[in-house]
């Protein structure tokens, strides 16, 4: 239940909408790729990550970085909706909170279930 619950799925979904909402040269169709490849590299730490420190660090790990990347886009879309002009750095919030979501789904609580 938790796994569902963590909000990876909305992220999935709508990854090309929230991309082509950040307004920057990145083109949608190529962050979408290394995204993928962000996905598996992710998926190839895990178990470099459990034999060191164990189910319970990892998953605390995985769920306080989804925390982080699902803030950053929260803020990226409350920012935009209250009609604020993105400019510089907040442009590319939304990508790197992509990042972050990812790869610690990956990283964690999506590889272990």
């Amino acid at each position: 239940i938790g796994s569902q619950l963590v909000g990876f799925n909305a992220v999935q979904f709508y990854l090309q909408t929230i991309l082509e909402s950040t307004k920057t040269s990145v083109k949608p169709e190529l962050a979408s790729v290394i995204i993928g490849i962000i996905q598996v590299f992710a998926s190839f730490c895990t178990p470099l990550f459990l034999t060191k420190f164990g189910r319970r660090p990892v998953l605390l790990g995985s769920l306080s970085g989804m925390f982080l990347g699902m803030l950053g886009l929260g803020i990226f879309f409350k920012l935009t909706e209250s009609g604020g002009e993105i400019t510089g750095f907040l442009n590319f919030l939304p990508i790197i909170s992509l990042i972050l979501v990812i790869y610690f789904f990956s990283a964690g609580i999506g590889s272990l279930v």
